[in-house]
């Protein structure tokens, strides 16, 4: 799917109306939907939450793992949706954020190629010039999502300084045949159970165990995954 973010302007998007109801269109191709330290303990009951490198930067990322082969989405589906949590980068949608660094600030854009717009529904910017309920209830969610994208950045930093990060042996099994994902992190427990007494005192001084642990339940999930995908090859 093409997108084409452009940042909201009630002069350019007046006319702009979007359907009710989620879209997952903005997900094609990817198998990795990024969460917030916040959302681990909600996803942890859906789908493994794992960590991925930023290739420009090395830092980690947490994302929610959505299929088992690179670009397939096997849990937010156009026929189904294979979860009880919607994770906020897919609530906020089609609206996103960019930073304005020159004046300090962060710019509501929109994604005019989006297939919630449409010619009815609920206007994106209302005849009084300000934002719709859609777009205002999108522009919060991804301001929530800002906040704790910092917290989530430095939770990670933290554990990565402790070397609690290491690479994931996935490999899964479908059909008799065996394949391994790559580029995948976790949290190794044994190294947790190991750490000193301070860093455990630090640890829970920043509130990270019910992070953590919420990490480490999800990787259960990873079955889910295998299912989902044994069952769409029937």
């Amino acid at each position: 799917m093409t997108k084409e973010f452009q940042p909201l302007d009630k002069g350019v998007h007046s006319e702009l109306k979007i359907k009710p109801g989620l879209s997952f269109a903005h997900l094609e191709g990817q198998n990795v939907v990024p969460l917030v330290a916040q959302e681990f303990g909600f996803a942890s009951a859906n789908f493994p939450v794992m960590f991925v490198k930023d290739p420009n930067n090395g830092e980690f990322r947490s994302v929610g793992i959505l299929g088992v082969e690179e670009g397939e989405n096997l849990v937010f589906t156009p026929e189904k949706v294979n979860a009880t949590y919607i994770p906020m980068d897919i609530q906020r949608y089609p609206f996103a954020v960019a930073r304005d660094d020159e004046n300090q600030r962060l710019v509501l854009c929109v994604d005019v190629k989006s297939d919630l717009l449409a010619d009815e529904g609920e206007a994106i910017i209302s005849e009084d010039g300000t934002l719709g309920a859609r777009a205002e209830r999108s522009q919060e969610i991804m301001k929530q999502y800002v906040e704790q994208e910092a917290v989530t950045r430095e939770l990670l930093r933290v554990l990565d300084e402790y070397e609690l990060i290491a690479p994931a042996q996935v490999r899964v099994t479908i059909e008799g045949e065996s394949r391994l994902l790559n580029g995948l992190f976790r949290v190794d427990d044994k190294k947790v159970q190991e750490l000193s007494d301070d860093k455990v005192l630090e640890l829970h001084r920043r509130n990270y165990f019910p992070a953590i642990f919420a990490h480490l339940q999800s990787l259960a999930q990873l079955q889910v995954l295998i299912d989902l995908k044994a069952a769409q090859q029937k």
